[in-house]
């Protein structure tokens, strides 16, 4: 019987999967730091709301990471908004 202690190729592909996710999170932060830099100049229009709206999809994990790593019976994070959210409620 052969115990498989460590696989190098599943290690490796979780590794590269990790990575894509990464760059594909930088690739999202260089957009959004590009249409800010539009903004700035008066290249392009963008509402409080449209800047919001590119990390409002990032908070939703945020929030879903904290009630999964910490599971309080109760868990109240503040927003960069400054409004408080009690994570076990929702």
């Amino acid at each position: 019987m052969t115990t498989r202690i460590f696989d190098l190729v599943d290690a490796l592909r979780s590794h590269r999967h990790v990575l894509e996710q990464k760059i594909n999170r930088l690739q999202e932060l260089v957009r959004t730091v590009d249409s800010t830099i539009m903004h700035v100049v008066g290249e392009i229009d963008m509402s409080k709301s449209d800047c919001l709206k590119r990390s409002a999809k990032k908070t939703k994990e945020y929030e879903r990471r904290a009630r999964l790593q910490y599971d309080p019976p109760s868990l109240t994070v503040v927003t960069n908004a400054g409004t408080a959210i009690d994570l076990k409620a929702e």
